[in-house]
């Protein structure tokens, strides 16, 4: 199985499991049908936070299985478009989303966005780690409608235990060197905090739904939570060391 139907069979099983759906209630007081770094209270902090209303045509960038999307819609009234590169994921948002979302099925490794179109984008953990952050942020922001924003949560890993010495902090990141670079007017808050305890919290539910995902034979999801926490052991000041969460405002 190669990259791309790896990722849709991912997203084909975790739109479908009841044992999934728990989970994600669980850990993220909601079901969004995919592991993520956000839940619930996260989200409506970003929303608050970046002033999403119901005028702002709103682009989610990595908008997965779409109810992230839909609940944003929902909540707000807002115009909402989701980008996924899986085509799966594209085909269960636009079932989980009808009405609320439209959703593209695009790389988003090779974006294509309109330009003057979208007056507030939204990147959840959306920018991998294997692409080029400040050139990404660079072509978005040139994109959106004058008097826009851009949100943006995002953890920095620190792999290289050489490098692990301390807490990355919140202007240091790839995303705060390329706002200042490019003179951005931004706010930022600390959310190391809460993705400590959300990763625990997710550690404990996908435990106790490991039994019921392997009943439904998913024992993918529960393989793919795992390998995505830290071990147990690692205390939240070593955990800072490794990894950071901050939420980005960019304004143009």
């Amino acid at each position: 199985m190669n990259e791309r139907e790896s990722l849709d069979d991912y997203f084909k099983k975790a739109d479908r499991s009841a044992a999934f759906a728990a989970y994600c209630t669980d850990a993220f007081g909601l079901n969004i049908a995919q592991d993520s770094l956000a839940d619930k209270c996260q989200i409506d902090y970003l929303l608050n936070y970046v002033h999403f209303n119901g005028n702002d045509a709103g682009l989610q960038i990595g908008s997965g299985n779409g109810k992230v999307a839909a609940y944003i819609a929902e909540q707000t009234g807002a115009r909402m478009t989701g980008i996924e590169r899986s085509e799966e994921a594209v085909a269960n948002a636009r079932k989980n989303g009808a009405g609320k979302a439209n959703f593209i099925a695009q790389d988003l490794r090779a974006l294509s966005v309109t330009a003057n179109e979208y007056s507030a984008m939204l990147l959840m953990d959306s920018l991998p780690e294997d692409v080029e952050v400040a050139e990404t942020l660079e072509y978005l922001y040139g994109k959106l409608v004058p008097g826009g924003r851009i949100g943006v949560f995002y953890t920095e890993y620190v792999r290289d235990p050489r490098h692990q010495k301390r807490k990355l902090e919140i202007g240091e990141t790839k995303i705060a060197r390329t706002i200042r670079l490019n003179g951005w007017n931004s706010k930022a808050v600390d959310f190391c905090d809460q993705f400590y305890d959300l990763v625990r919290r997710k550690a404990e539910a996908n435990e106790r739904y490991k039994g019921l995902l392997e009943q439904e034979g998913n024992e993918v999801l529960y393989e793919t939570v795992r390998k995505g926490l830290p071990p147990s052991e690692l205390c939240k000041k070593d955990f800072e060391k490794q990894a950071n969460r901050y939420l980005y405002c960019i304004y143009k």
